[in-house]
């Protein structure tokens, strides 16, 4: 919870996190204040544009929720995010040029302040778990719906980890590396 003051162009502004929304009021003597929703920006890496724009009209039926951005590869990921400034980069496992855990941790070290949500067709523990290290917020199944999808980007863009729920399981098996001796060449679809 936080709650801050602003003042721009001679109006006040009142900045307070509830729950998953951040609300700005503009307050204004003798009037109610105006209460306008930040959205929570995402950019979405994929290199097949049907789940790209399947993404993206799944999110636009979604309140609060905006796509700022899309990328096709790697190289267009960074200048995207550098380009839309987003709070959330939902990156398919697959990109071309660099993959995965590779690009996730590029992502995380180059631009600390967005959050990755890493969708994969893998369901495997050490590919979750090697993804978490690797600086991603959350893991999805590219089987997940609408609904869990945007539960997903609010829960990460609180600053919380979100597992699909079909992963749930998996944080206790974590540690057990008999599933894959190699999670990089496990992952290819």
């Amino acid at each position: 919870e936080f709650e801050r003051n602003l003042v721009s162009l001679g109006a006040t502004y009142k900045f307070k996190r509830n729950g998953t929304r951040c609300v700005a009021a503009r307050l204004e003597p003798g009037r109610p204040a105006a209460l306008h929703l930040l959205m929570i920006r995402i950019l979405i890496a994929d290199s097949l544009p049907l789940f790209r724009n399947g993404v993206r009209a799944l999110l636009s039926e979604e309140k609060g929720l905006a796509v700022v951005g899309e990328a096709t590869d790697s190289s267009e990921l960074c200048t995207a995010i550098a380009a839309a400034q987003p709070t959330i980069a939902l990156i398919g496992f697959l990109l071309p040029e660099v993959r995965g855990f590779e690009l996730v941790r590029q992502v995380h070290e180059s631009h600390p302040g967005v959050r990755i949500i890493l969708i994969s067709a893998q369901s495997n523990a050490m590919c979750v778990r090697k993804a978490m290290e690797c600086g991603a917020s959350g893991y999805l199944r590219t089987r997940c719906d609408a609904k869990e999808l945007a539960k997903a980007i609010r829960v990460v863009a609180q600053g919380e980890t979100y597992l699909s729920t079909a992963l749930r399981s998996l944080p206790q098996h974590l540690a057990d590396a008999s599933e894959s001796a190699d999670p990089d060449r496990s992952l290819t679809g």
